[in-house]
């Protein structure tokens, strides 16, 4: 039976003694904490690795980090908590009208933050069964083969065949998601930036998508039988062969 694997925290504080006392406190409701007291590379940080549930302090040296939140979920669809010691109705109202979703006063209990932060967990988790209720009939159904890869862009979660849930962080889904899409065409670095970053590549030296694509074949590697599916094609990029997966839902866009 596996293990379930604790839920990581991105908590950014730059105010080291309640950023000890809050990571302690998390860690001992069985979170795992990532701690930084920078904004500086977050969206770098939040691309390449995979985090279940952002803190955010609302200052973070002098900067609002309310101005950060839809640059945020651009990238990010899990949960984004603000956590501030401003009591103002305002600034809560635009956290949450720009895509937070919840807006944590610092001075509360530690109990009620750590329910919360639960809460905010449990409605996400109801709004993806929610989703998963009202999709129609999936590929699974039609081609009932359990010994598939399985992917849903609804939920954005990978299966491998030995029933096992990836943890891709949301930039590793969306670059399997364009190689599925164009299995066995090689696609380049250029491709990937436009597809995955949403952004032209940026000279020779812009080493993104290499890894971006390191990271994606190192999560693939414990469940393969056979070599990776994700290859090297000289002077062209990359190709996706061998890769048989099943769709459980179709995704609302191209990646």
């Amino acid at each position: 039976m596996n293990t379930p694997q604790r839920q990581r925290i991105l908590l950014i504080e730059d105010d080291e003694v309640f950023a000890e006392e809050c990571s302690q406190l998390l860690c001992g409701f069985g979170y795992e904490v990532h701690l930084t007291d920078t904004t500086v590379r977050l969206e770098e940080l939040i691309t390449f690795e995979v985090f279940d549930i952002i803190l955010l302090d609302q200052f973070v040296g002098e900067h609002n980090s309310i101005t950060l939140i839809q640059r945020i979920r651009r990238i990010f669809d899990g949960a984004l908590i603000i956590i501030s010691n401003n009591t103002e109705i305002v600034d809560q109202i635009i956290a949450l009208e720009s895509g937070a979703d919840d807006f944590i006063q610092k001075l509360q209990p530690s109990r009620e933050i750590v329910a919360r932060i639960r809460s905010v967990m449990r409605r996400i988790s109801l709004a993806m069964d929610d989703g998963r209720s009202a999709c129609t009939k999936t590929d699974a159904e039609r081609f009932p083969d359990k010994a598939a890869w399985q992917m849903s862009h609804l939920r954005r979660t990978l299966t491998a065949p030995n029933g096992a849930e990836l943890k891709l962080s949301s930039a590793e889904f969306d670059l399997l998601a364009f190689l599925v899409s164009k299995r066995d065409q090689p696609v380049s670095r250029a491709d990937i930036s436009n597809a995955v970053f949403r952004r032209p590549l940026r000279g020779r030296k812009d080493r993104m998508a290499d890894i971006l694509v390191s990271r994606l074949r190192r999560s693939l590697l414990p469940y393969l039988d056979i070599g990776n599916p994700i290859r090297s094609v000289r002077g062209k990029g990359y190709v996706c062969v061998d890769f048989e997966i099943i769709q459980n839902d179709r995704p609302l866009h191209e990646p």
